[in-house]
């Protein structure tokens, strides 16, 4: 079982590496809006505990600070969809805690206690929907990235076990959907 949180812990670590260097916002802070994350304007007297994510028969939640009390919350009542924990933004959607890899008209991200589950929105507000390497397919073929991202596909190494290498397709993943989104403007 350690190893097992280990390899998870090692995922996420390597694809906050990849997505999220020079991020400079507070860590365990709540965002009203996507531009306040921008911004680094967090919501006052709100902050989460660190280490304290749980899920406990499926419903996920966090002790919150406030005012000095520090009481455990369910993500519907938080006080906002967009919060810093483990140095990473993530979302609050229907009940879990999603990993904002990118965002902008089309957004990427994976389950926080799972990451190889992945999903996506049209705009950072959008619905969540099931990731499949063909929705990512068709926009890289209408602004002719395709080959480029075919011949960026990563080389398996003899050291890579499965969360590793996926580490390495999700990174690949990471820049292509910023590069669609840069062409989107």
């Amino acid at each position: 079982m350690g190893l097992r949180i280990f390899k998870k812990k090692l995922l996420l670590l390597i694809l906050v590496l990849f997505v999220f260097v020079g991020v400079s916002q507070t860590n365990n802070k709540f965002y009203t809006t996507i531009e306040d994350y921008q911004n680094d304007k967090a919501i006052e007297d709100f902050e989460i505990q660190a280490g304290t994510w749980e899920m406990n028969l499926g419903v996920e939640s966090f002790k919150i600070i406030s005012l000095g009390d520090v009481t455990r919350k369910k993500l519907e009542n938080l006080p906002s969809s967009f919060f810093t924990y483990d140095d990473v933004l993530l979302r609050n959607y229907n009940g879990h805690c999603y990993i904002v890899l990118v965002y902008g008209n089309l957004c990427f991200y994976s389950l926080y206690n799972l990451n190889q589950k992945q999903f996506y929105s049209n705009t950072i507000a959008g619905d969540l929907k099931k990731y499949k390497s063909k929705l990512l397919k068709s926009y890289l073929v209408k602004y002719n990235l395709l080959e480029s991202y075919q011949k960026a596909k990563p080389k398996q190494e003899f050291t890579d076990d499965a969360n590793s290498y996926f580490a390495k397709i999700t990174a690949r993943d990471v820049n292509y959907f910023r590069l669609v989104n840069g062409k989107m403007k």
